[in-house]
């Protein structure tokens, strides 16, 4: 049976939601952009997330490990763009390359709507409303998640964005999870990609080619940073200790970011419904209508291997 619980802590920023029973332990952290920031399947860490300290909440904005990422995922150039014919200027959050990064949300406090516990399942719903008033992006939304943790170590999550506004809003959404990965050089990442997207100096996207990965990459030595569009919405991941398979879809074309830090002992998969600098690229730039909504579902799936 799933157990839920909230842990206050000195600082509010830690205050986390924490979801375990005999196999899973996962951590919720509402006041950090409603991210996950543990998940343990028997035994095996599976999302490498930060240490609830004043470390952990550095290392959170400097890597911004698994931030949901909206209304762009990854970078805007010069944190500037154009929509309906007016410009509009977000705030430069990684100012050593003049760009906007990872979205508006990251750093937000949600609201805790709920929780549902079943022998099989947990459920967390959180959300967050904004007023129009985020510098660069005056839009009316809510930003709502749902986590659904099963005792088989899926974890579905849906997020679904409401325009509360009276105009049209321009958006794309991403998650940021980094994986742990005890053995990168005997890993495999499989995924069908159509577009690969070089990216300039200030990972901005210069240049659109077509992908030459094969379907099943050994990754070895390879360092990642790197955007693709994918013909399906289906990314495994497959290292000594577990395969990982992410599906991310809503009839539209998925996007990829794939990163890998210097240290290789985790890797970067993000799913993504737009390109980096889609605001200004548009290449898979979403458009939402006044009083509508939007749903975009991830389905994470963990087996793990007899030696693990």
């Amino acid at each position: 049976m799933f157990e839920v619980r909230e842990v206050r802590n000195e600082n509010y920023l830690l205050h986390h939601i924490d979801v375990h029973n005999n196999d899973i332990s996962c951590k919720i952290f509402p006041n950090l952009g409603g991210s996950i920031q543990e998940f343990i399947y028997k035994g095996v860490q599976i999302i490498d997330g930060i240490s609830i300290d004043d470390d952990g909440i550095d290392n959170y904005f400097n890597t911004h490990k698994s931030a949901l990422l909206f209304p762009f995922p990854n970078r805007v150039k010069d944190g500037n763009y154009s929509f309906n014919g007016k410009n509009y200027q977000l705030y430069l959050n990684e100012p050593q390359l003049n760009n906007s990064i990872h979205g508006l949300v990251f750093d937000k406090h949600f609201k805790i709507e709920k929780s549902n516990v079943t022998p099989n399942e947990a459920k967390i719903s959180l959300s967050y409303t904004s007023d129009g008033l985020i510098k660069g992006y005056p839009f009316k939304f809510i930003f709502n998640i749902e986590y659904s943790i099963k005792i088989d170590g899926e974890i579905i999550t849906t997020i679904e964005i409401q325009n509360i506004d009276k105009k049209k809003m321009p958006f794309g959404i991403g998650w940021h999870p980094y994986f742990t990965a005890q053995n990168l050089e005997h890993s495999t990442l499989s995924f069908d990609s159509n577009e690969h997207f070089i990216f300039s100096d200030r990972s901005i996207p210069e240049n659109i080619v077509k992908s030459e990965l094969p379907s099943k990459l050994i990754i070895g030595n390879r360092m990642f940073d790197d955007g693709f569009s994918l013909s399906k919405d289906h990314v495994k991941f497959d290292n000594p200790k577990y395969e990982l398979n992410l599906k991310f879809g809503h009839n539209i074309t998925p996007y990829l970011q794939i990163y890998t830090p210097s240290h290789r002992k985790n890797i970067a998969i993000e799913p993504m419904t737009c390109a980096t600098d889609a605001l200004n690229n548009k290449y898979g730039l979403l458009e939402l209508e006044a009083d509508k909504a939007f749903q975009w579902v991830i389905n994470l799936e963990v087996d793990l291997h007899d030696e693990a």
